[in-house]
């Protein structure tokens, strides 16, 4: 099967997948995909936006819903989730415009707004805000890169959607290792 088969029967559930989880780096490949003619604008747009509110929500109702106990199970979350605790206490609706543009606390902020008690409706309007100025922001990037590799970089053109591949593997296994990782590797971290 082609390349370009590939991306168009996996790109977009991988890209989804993808904002779901962790988002800048996946929408930045896609967008640069999208510029250099592997797929499509719209599709790319559209699924990376429902991609990162679902996200969004997936996690506010984790937090509401208490069903993240095994996340709090884990010093890495528990600290993550405490930053995320007293940034919502002194900025709450600053932060939840820019969270995420806050690399580390992406998955912890919309898990603390739902342990808080916030508002579900008010959090889903400022979540798809926030979802678009993201968007906006990194598919601004991402023809960025998309222009300098496809204008100056042709060989670069050439092999990009198999390198995207490969990135998009190694950060799917580096996401996984991560959010699975064991608390031995988080010494020295106060309870």
């Amino acid at each position: 099967m082609p390349l370009e088969a590939y991306l168009s029967t996996y790109g977009y559930w991988a890209l989804f997948v993808g904002t779901v989880l962790e988002g800048e780096t996946f929408l930045l490949m896609a967008v640069v995909l999208a510029y250099l003619g592997y797929l499509q604008w719209l599709p790319v747009l559209s699924v990376a936006f429902c991609g990162a509110y679902f996200g969004d929500q997936l996690f506010f109702y984790l937090g509401r819903l208490g069903r993240g106990a095994f996340l709090l199970k884990r010093t890495y979350w528990r600290v993550r989730l405490a930053r995320a605790q007293g940034l919502l206490a002194a900025h709450r609706i600053k932060l939840i415009l820019s969270y995420r543009f806050l690399y580390g606390l992406r998955g912890a902020i919309p898990f603390a707004i739902g342990i808080s008690g916030f508002n579900a409706g008010r959090f889903a309007a400022l979540s798809a805000v926030s979802a678009l100025l993201w968007l906006v922001a990194n598919a601004a990037v991402g023809c960025l890169l998309g222009y300098i590799g496809g204008a100056y970089f042709e060989p670069v053109q050439e092999i990009m959607g198999a390198l995207s591949i490969v990135v998009a593997l190694v950060v799917v296994v580096f996401l996984t290792k991560r959010f699975f990782r064991r608390d031995n590797g988080a010494k020295g971290i106060s309870e």
